[in-house]
C-alpha cells in the first residue's frame, strides 16, 4: 500500500487484502480506512500495536482496544485518554500486562 495511490489506499477491499499479507499495512491505509472499525479490528487482531494507527474515535472504542490488548498486552498505551481514565479498562490493562504495565 505504501506506493499505491490515495484511491487504492482508500479502498476497503484492497486494504483488507493487504492486511492478509502484512499486518502493518494499516500504516499506509487512508485516514478513512484507519477510521473503519472492520479494518482496524483486523489490523489489531494481527498486531495489537497497530492500535497506534487507528483513528481517535477507534482508540476510544472499548472493543477495539480490548482486541488490541488480546493480541499485545502493551497496546493499551495507544488507547484514547478517555479509556485510560476508565477504571475498568485500566484494571483490565493491568491484568493483561502485569509487571509490564506502565
Amino acid at each position: 500500500l505504501q506506493v499505491a495511490s490515495f484511491e487504492i489506499r482508500n479502498d476497503k477491499e484492497v486494504v483488507m487484502a493487504a492486511l492478509d499479507e502484512c499486518s502493518e499495512a494499516v500504516v499506509y491505509a487512508s485516514e478513512l480506512m484507519q477510521d473503519n472499525k472492520e479494518v482496524v479490528m483486523k489490523a489489531v487482531s494481527k498486531d495489537g500495536m497497530n492500535l497506534k494507527h487507528a483513528s481517535a474515535s477507534l482508540k476510544a472504542d472499548k472493543s477495539v482496544v480490548v482486541m488490541a490488548m488480546d493480541q499485545n498486552k502493551l497496546s493499551f498505551k495507544y488507547a484514547h485518554a478517555s479509556l485510560k481514565a476508565n477504571k475498568d479498562m485500566v484494571l483490565l490493562a493491568i491484568k493483561r500486562a502485569g509487571a509490564n504495565f506502565k
